[in-house]
């Protein structure tokens, strides 16, 4: 029965899922990538605190926040990860995928902890249980969050404020009841404050440049580009390379932008459940565009995708909507 409760958690987490995810971009492969990542998080620093303590006689770490810091860098590593290879545009994603991984961790933690104490009373162990998986669910997402929407190297800070609310539980300030209660809401109004930035983002994602693809989509298939101002800036370029390489930028920045409007346009269908399922000769024609797209990036220089950047809008958001298998 006490392990059926370490489940409880995650089973709800999942449930909430289900029932709740922003453009329905997530992807369950990836969350239980991200579930058993945790997990094993669990067991190389369960393993590692078993060695130091055979080693140090049974004494566990002197300093309380070794545990705190080694467990958050551990668990976060993964979704840094989906941060550098563009696999992660949104907040709503971060939460997600951090609160998987965080899941995990602490399934697998409370489980461990249950064969030291079998004995637990059953409310000692809902409370500690559902206390310890919020606490790694709203640490991990809030590493995840903050490292999306800051700099690369600004991103090696975004452990310390989980490391701190971590180590401030590890403290145990006040009874398990009460601190479960601060745990909830705590996270509770950092992740509605990152729901209302999350949905200033997508938004100005979506309006940004929306405009002014659509026009200049709309000025290449009339032949009218060289009216307009994108077409001029492409033209005082366009002598500074060599022909071919020229028409392979023309053709990029025209498929960049095509694509683009395509996967916009796809997730906010999505989103209001507008969306008819893709057919096979859809996905293959959309396939071998993006792999036109990444053939034509091997072609074009690094200056003349750095001299196209004010017409095409190479950022995180687009990237991922490209690319989303969704």
């Amino acid at each position: 029965m006490l392990y059926l409760i370490s489940l409880l958690p995650i089973v709800c987490y999942l449930f909430l899922l289900r029932e709740t995810d922003a453009f329905r971009m997530m992807q369950w492969r990836r969350v239980m990538y991200s579930i058993v990542y945790g997990m094993a998080c669990a067991a190389i620093l369960w393993a590692i605190s078993f060695c130091w303590k055979a080693l140090h006689d049974g004494q566990g770490w002197q300093a309380t926040w070794i545990s705190p810091t080694l467990e958050e860098i551990l668990k976060a590593l993964i979704l840094l990860f989906f941060i550098s290879k563009q696999r992660m545009a949104f907040l709503c994603e971060a939460m997600i995928y951090g609160a998987s991984v965080g899941g995990g961790f602490a399934l697998l933690e409370n489980i461990l902890y249950l064969q030291f104490v079998p004995d637990m009373a059953l409310g000692t162990a809902i409370i500690r249980g559902f206390g310890t998986a919020l606490l790694h669910m709203g640490c991990t997402a809030f590493i995840a969050s903050l490292a999306l929407v800051v700099s690369r190297w600004w991103r090696l800070f975004a452990f310390i404020p989980s490391i701190l609310i971590h180590w401030l539980h590890n403290m145990q300030l006040f009874i398990p009841f009460v601190q479960l209660f601060v745990v909830v809401v705590v996270f509770l109004l950092l992740f509605m404050l990152i729901d209302i930035i999350n949905n200033h983002r997508i938004t100005r994602w979506l309006d940004s440049t929306l405009n002014d693809d659509v026009n200049m989509l709309l000025a290449f298939r009339r032949g009218e580009l060289a009216n307009t101002r994108a077409g001029q800036y492409l033209k005082e370029i366009g002598g500074h390379f060599e022909q071919e390489v020229f028409f392979d930028m023309i053709v990029y920045v025209r498929l960049y932008i095509e694509l683009s409007l395509a996967a916009k346009s796809r997730l906010m269908l999505r989103e209001s459940g507008l969306e008819t399922p893709e057919t096979e000769e859809q996905r293959e024609l959309r396939e071998a565009n993006i792999e036109e797209l990444r053939q034509l990036r091997l072609r074009i220089p690094r200056l003349g995708r750095r001299l196209l950047m004010p017409i095409v809008h190479e950022n995180t958001a687009n990237e991922w909507a490209i690319n989303s298998e969704l």
